[in-house]
Order: structure tokens, then sequence, then C-alpha cells
């Protein structure tokens, strides 16, 4: 289905241009990747899914309200996370009031699809070359959407949509209290 809905969230004076950057901390190090497009995004985690060998670990973020946000986690086959993906394309990236993350548990890389539409990549391997081939450029010094003032996207039946996706995931609440 397409669609002129943002990709989770909008800022004005934000430029919609594919790119990513590396953020540094100490000794570790993140990239960040701001595809602009919501088919690349989904090629990237379903490339990323692919790449473990049965079962992938998931966590679902729900922001409905920030001062306590909710956490689901579980174990999925890769297999139903794709078509998770597919199944809820639509939901999954527009509605910016929840956060989306996927770890291989063999190699600990671990990508995040945050409530600004944003990857963050946290891995020991290289994905330059990957968002590269994706058409994403390196450009250290852009700003990325969150440093500007921006309103995030939620359709209409948003709650209910992500209770149903946590739901056939099988994941289950994490209490950090």
């Amino acid at each position: 289905m397409t669609t002129n809905r943002p990709i989770k969230c909008a800022a004005k004076g934000f430029k919609n241009e594919a790119f990513y950057l590396i953020q540094y901390n100490g000794a570790d190090k993140r990239i960040v990747a701001s595809f602009q497009n919501k088919e690349d995004i989904k090629l990237f985690l379903k490339t990323f899914i692919e790449s473990v060998e049965i079962n992938i670990n998931v966590k679902i973020t729900d922001l409905d309200d920030y001062d306590d946000p909710q956490e689901f986690k579980g174990v999925v086959a890769k297999e139903k996370m794709k078509s998770t993906l597919d199944d809820n394309d639509d939901f999954l990236f527009h509605d910016g009031y929840h956060e989306l993350t996927i770890m291989n548990p063999n190699s600990n890389d671990l990508i995040e699809f945050d409530e600004h539409g944003l990857i963050f990549i946290y891995a020991n391997t290289d994905y330059s070359k990957i968002l590269e081939n994706f058409g994403l450029k390196l450009k250290s010094k852009e700003k990325l959407i969150y440093e500007y003032d921006h309103w995030h996207y939620r359709p209409a039946d948003g709650q209910n949509v992500l209770k149903k996706i946590i739901s056939d995931l099988n994941l289950k609440q994490h209490n950090w209290h």
C-alpha cells in the first residue's frame, strides 16, 4: 500500500534524503541510518533477519506513555518475523509510538528501528557497504530528525494494532521494576 504519511515522524526543515552517520562513545560506536523509504527499510530489516539461523530476538517498546514505556520481548522464528513485517508494514513503518529492536542471537548484532524512523545499528559487522548499496551516503555532520522540532504520527487504531502484533509474536512484557 502506498501512502503519503511520514515514516513514523516528520519535521519542518528536515531533508528527506537517505544518509547514514557513525556516532562514537569512547571505544563503542553505532551507525545511525535515515533511509527515508519504507521499502528499503523493510528490505534491510528482512536481510538482517535472514542472516540468523532459525530464531531472532525481538523487543517492541510501546511508547504510548513516554513517561512509562512498556517493553515486550521474546524469541521469534525468522520466517514469522519476516511475515509480520509484510503483514503489518503499513503500521510498523508509520506508527511513531513504538520501537522495534531485533538481535541476531549468534553475533549479538542489534538493529533498532526507532520511533523517529531511524535505524540504529550496534554491530561488530561493518554495515557501511550494505548501507551504501541501499543508496545511503555517509554524512557525518547531518542532523538527525529528532534534532528538529518534530511530531510523531499514529494511526487511529495504532494502540490496538501494536497489541495484536505483540500478541501474534508471543512477546512477553519485561518489567524493569
